[in-house]
């Protein structure tokens, strides 16, 4: 059995099979990742000295690289859901 994580309420992590509850951990990884980029970019902005900054700039590119790449992933496990159908519930013609 698969169980679907919902903000806000207390939850294990646990396998997940169903397209709905992948995509739900994957939107809660993304989440994650643009409040650390975030984070990370307001400290970059805090620090004055040079050499850190410039790293500081190169780690948040990799992580924009990252958000991206969860972003497409999501989106693909996405359109499993609408293609199948199965989050309609209903049938008829649009």
């Amino acid at each position: 059995m698969c169980k679907v994580i919902t903000p806000g309420e207390e939850h294990d992590h646990g396998p997940v099979c169903e397209p709905a509850g992948i995509a739900e951990l994957l939107r809660e990884s993304h989440v994650g990742e643009l409040e650390t980029t975030g984070d990370l970019i307001a400290r970059m902005h805090m620090i004055e000295d040079a050499e850190v900054a410039h790293a500081l700039f190169h780690l948040v590119e990799k992580k924009r690289r990252l958000s991206d790449d969860l972003w497409l992933l999501l989106r693909r496990v996405e359109d499993r859901i609408f293609e199948s159908g199965d989050a309609h519930g209903h049938t008829h013609s649009h």
